[in-house]
């Protein structure tokens, strides 16, 4: 699911960016710790719980000209899109979320997150 990149939106996606401008390969193994580490110290920051970083589970993958961060589980797709959700671990025993009018579900063996609209009529 991406978009045009605008600041201050996606805590997430601010890091990797900041990573990426600062010259850090973020695809290299050493990096590992280091970003488990920014996105572990995200969710406390806007989650307040020490527990929600066990769902945290990614792989960054990079060709010549781009990295891709692919998540590997519905909680982990939504986070790196922004979305904080109240209940964790609903959201992982549901493979999916629902917000507004989108409900966002996760192919796991594609290991994309799609949304399709609802009608809350």
């Amino acid at each position: 699911m991406g978009s045009k990149y605008e600041w201050g939106i996606n805590p997430f996606q601010d890091f990797l960016f900041d990573s990426v401008e600062n010259g850090v390969d973020i695809s290299d193994v050493n990096m590992e710790v280091d970003l488990y580490v920014g996105f572990s110290t995200i969710l406390k920051y806007y989650k307040n719980n020490e527990t929600y970083e066990k769902f945290l589970d990614y792989e960054i993958k990079k060709d010549d000209i781009c990295f891709k961060v692919v998540a590997k589980n519905v909680l982990t797709a939504l986070w790196l899109s922004g979305i904080l959700p109240q209940n964790p671990e609903a959201v992982i025993n549901n493979n999916k979320f629902v917000i507004g009018d989108r409900e966002y579900k996760f192919n796991k063996k594609t290991k994309r997150l799609t949304y399709k609209l609802i009608d809350k009529k």
